[in-house]
């Protein structure tokens, strides 16, 4: 029976692994472009592999996951490979096993869930996993200490001992988790990005750098960050950089991310006048092994307002919040768009709606518009005259020379799909 392992790109030292291949072991490399499972799935197809003593899969771990493909696999994501797992356990022999070379997959309650219900997807087959970390150069990490048929033989590293020896990285996944959204406004306050962020690190107890950066940002973008513990931060105002360096502990760090704050220098219009509405946040975390990278959309979205169409009804258009009328200024008959909800006196709504001809004398007499007894006509009227005015009178919302609020940028988090190498970030950044 033979035996078949398949290697995810992100692991680091792959072509060490590859080359210290196991007697009888063939190998494939999983790439980062689609679903992990069905890349195995259809492998193991298109290639005739069936009655297999063992599958072997190879990436980076935590409890209750493991880092294959495009994407982190959880319990919850093994649904959505119902049909892929059912193939791969189909290409098993009846004493076969899948087996997972991973840190910490098993760990927990989580992990033992996980590998249970990997076994029960894939028709009941035997999981193997660890509940340690792997790597290091130690050829004992290797060993899969749980599975979900105690009784069954364990599997053998599809690596020489030699080539594990010199594997001197591990197959743990740094992890964030987002915290909560928050908003800024313009001239306002810095605030904070993700106050609630939690970061996680399987395979090492202490960090050494991270990365937060704003792609193609708004000249004027900050993001500020206070020196502290051993990790100090440095910004780069040009390309909106920031890097934080420093041997610390992972929770260190993970205060040191919640600490940071946007802000908006010289309290300009963070939109950039409109013209840019979608940013990009990358955050990069590293242990010195490991490096987890992704990048995730910010929209920054103008305010606005709803613009209502209005017809001056009468020969003096209403005041401009000043209590006075002012003469001339709009002609009667025109149309103009109103940057309000309610129309002002003197003017009516002109979405459709008909107008009493029989109240509206002086506005129909322009046109010699002539109406039925019903007092009410379909007519279109000519030079429109098209113009912005923007409020009209306190009570219709808008004044004149008034500011109403304040641009807004909205900074929120949430998961989404790894963007590149070796470990895990789960939030995005958004500014809208």
């Amino acid at each position: 029976m033979g035996r078949v392992v398949f290697i995810d790109s992100r692991v680091s030292d792959i072509d060490a692994l590859l080359d210290g291949l196991a007697p009888d072991e063939q190998a494939f490399v999983l790439n980062g472009a689609s679903d992990g499972f069905a890349q195995i799935a259809t492998i193991l197809k298109n290639n005739g592999l069936t009655g297999l003593a063992s599958i072997s899969i190879v990436g980076h771990g935590a409890p209750g996951e493991i880092e294959i493909g495009s994407s982190v696999i959880h319990d919850a994501d093994l649904a959505n490979d119902a049909a892929a797992l059912s193939a791969i356990g189909a290409s098993l022999a009846s004493d076969g096993a899948l087996a997972l070379y991973a840190c910490d997959t098993a760990a927990g309650a989580t992990g033992s869930q996980f590998i249970s219900d990997l076994s029960a997807y894939a028709g009941g087959v035997t999981v193997d996993a660890a509940t340690h970390v792997i790597g290091n150069a130690d050829p004992a990490s290797w060993t899969l200490d749980v599975s979900t048929t105690p009784a069954a033989a364990a599997v053998s590293a599809p690596f020489a001992e030699q080539a594990l020896a010199n594997f001197s990285t591990t197959l743990g996944i740094i992890g964030l988790t987002p915290g909560t959204s928050a908003t800024f406004h313009g001239g306002g306050a810095a605030v904070s990005i993700a106050p609630n962020l939690i970061v996680t690190d399987s395979a090492s107890s202490t960090l050494s750098s991270a990365v937060v950066s704003l792609v193609g940002f708004v000249a004027g973008d900050t993001l500020n960050f206070t020196d502290q513990n051993n990790i100090h931060g440095s910004y780069d105002a040009a390309h909106g950089i920031l890097t934080l360096s420093g041997s610390d502990t992972v929770a260190d760090y993970q205060d040191a991310l919640r600490s940071i704050t946007y802000s908006f220098s010289g309290n300009g219009d963070p939109t950039g006048g409109g013209t840019h509405q979608v940013r990009d946040i990358t955050w990069q975390v590293s242990d010195g092994t490991n490096t987890n990278i992704t990048a995730s959309p910010i929209n920054n979205d103008q305010p606005s307002l709803g613009l209502t169409q209005l017809i001056p009804l009468q020969g003096t258009y209403p005041s401009h919040g000043d209590g006075t009328s002012d003469p001339g200024t709009i002609d009667l008959g025109s149309i103009r768009t109103f940057a309000g909800s309610l129309a002002p006196n003197h003017t009516a709504l002109a979405s459709g709606q008909l107008l009493s001809i029989a109240q509206n004398t002086a506005l129909f007499s322009l046109f010699g518009t002539t109406y039925g007894g019903n007092g009410q006509t379909t007519f279109e009227l000519p030079n429109l005259q098209a113009k912005l005015t923007v409020g009209s009178e306190n009570s219709a919302n808008f004044s004149l020379g008034t500011n109403y609020g304040t641009d807004t940028v909205t900074l929120g988090t949430r998961i989404c799909p790894r963007a590149s190498a070796r470990g895990r970030l789960s939030p995005t950044t958004s500014l809208r």
